[in-house]
């Protein structure tokens, strides 16, 4: 069974959250994650970044139907977009990306 479904048999939402990034911007962040060296990561060459965006495929109308549409957040609630900025400035996030 797929996840999707089994998660709606137990009653829980399923949403797709996709976001189009252009390359460059992607490249700036795998450059800036490069830098850092951590362990456990892998470089990511500008030539392999374009191997696999051309790889790629963006979920068509199709495929989002499959989804639950995502529930409105409030001001309160951490997930909620001004929430989020606030944190992701103000935390480790921010080191991340």
């Amino acid at each position: 069974m797929e996840t999707r479904v089994a998660a709606r048999a137990l009653g829980v939402p399923v949403e797709l959250h996709y976001l189009a990034v252009p390359i460059d911007e992607l490249h700036r962040r795998v450059e800036a994650r490069n830098r850092k060296e951590k362990p456990g990561t892998v470089p990511i060459s500008r030539e392999l970044l374009e191997k696999y965006a051309k790889l790629f495929q963006a979920p068509g109308d199709d495929e989002l139907r499959l989804f639950d549409a995502p529930l409105r957040a409030d001001a309160d609630d951490p997930s909620s977009s001004n929430a989020w900025r606030r944190y992701s400035a103000s935390s480790w996030w921010s080191d991340q990306t």
